[in-house]
């Protein structure tokens, strides 16, 4: 038997390199179309028609834009924090159980956020 693949795409409102975002919106996504017919063995997010950090930017009226941009800077405080202190410096408490990022440095993980 042939495995099953299902693609959803959606717009942002915003352009944006928050991981929080991203992971939202595809949450949201994926409770919209998915009907629960089947077990999900894996999710892949992919962003697209991405835009250079630092470019301006109109506001929302509909968004707490300063606590969206407190958020943001906090964001990349710890994907600094990782790039310089390691891939384990920090995370989120809800992967303390098991966090599966390799010890070793065969495989890079890149978060979206992350500026090179």
């Amino acid at each position: 038997m042939s495995p099953l693949y299902k693609q959803y795409q959606a717009p942002l409102e915003m352009a944006t390199q928050s991981p929080m975002e991203l992971a939202q919106k595809a949450r949201e996504l994926f409770h919209q179309r998915y009907h629960w017919t089947g077990r999900v063995r894996a999710i892949t997010i992919r962003a697209i028609n991405l835009l250079p950090k630092g470019l301006p930017q109109q506001y929302n009226l509909y968004v707490d834009n300063e606590r969206r941009e407190k958020r943001i800077s906090l964001e990349d405080t710890v994907e600094d924090i990782r790039r310089r202190f390691g891939k384990r410096a920090i995370y989120s408490a809800v992967l303390m159980g098991d966090i599966k990022i390799p010890t070793n440095n065969s495989c890079e993980v890149t978060m979206p956020s992350m500026n090179r």
